[in-house]
């Protein structure tokens, strides 16, 4: 079975109206991506869809948290999401404008695919650089083993690049 699958809205067969739906995103939701920087998860999401004549009101209610991978020491640690999303979803054709809060559908359509939806808001609700937060202390939470050992790295590398013409004219300075 196609985990996306439990990520779609019948809504042809609901009243007019407010209905609520209650999701749970996890390892196995994040998966089905190519590329993602998340690789496991525990999301509670909440949508509220007004059913309306000729359109329907999304509001996603997203909190939980998200392992990802910290750009500085490429630890895993849990970043915790807690956001409100709204789309608004209008019956048409398929040709009409869409914006990027609104997603323009088939006035024949009968349910509403929102995994990808899902994916997107997760994904830009993460800032650009990952890093771990802060300790209680204020001392960085990252793996401190591993930034001795990549500055050391670094110096090394520094040291052995270092062009012999500087050299020169360091010694021209000191004189």
């Amino acid at each position: 079975m196609d985990v996306l699958k439990k990520y779609k809205i019948s809504f042809s067969g609901l009243a007019l109206g407010h209905h609520r739906f209650d999701f749970r995103i996890d390892d196995k939701f994040f998966e089905r991506f190519e590329n993602s920087r998340i690789k496991k998860a525990d999301v509670a999401l909440k949508v509220d869809m007004l059913k309306q004549e000729n359109m329907l009101q999304l509001e996603f209610g997203f909190h939980g948290y998200v392992m990802v991978t910290c750009d500085r020491c490429l630890g895993e640690y849990a970043h915790a999401v807690a956001f409100n999303e709204v789309l608004m979803v209008k019956f048409g054709s398929h040709g009409l404008q869409e914006a990027e809060d609104v997603l323009v559908i088939n006035a024949n359509d009968y349910e509403l695919s929102i995994a990808q939806h899902i994916y997107e808001y997760i994904s830009l609700s993460l800032p650009m650089q990952l890093i771990h937060p802060s300790n209680e202390d204020g001392s960085s939470g990252c793996d401190s083993r591993f930034l001795e050992n990549f500055e050391v790295q670094i110096e090394e590398d520094e040291i052995k690049n270092m062009d012999p013409r500087w050299d020169a004219l360091k010694k021209l300075i000191k004189e």
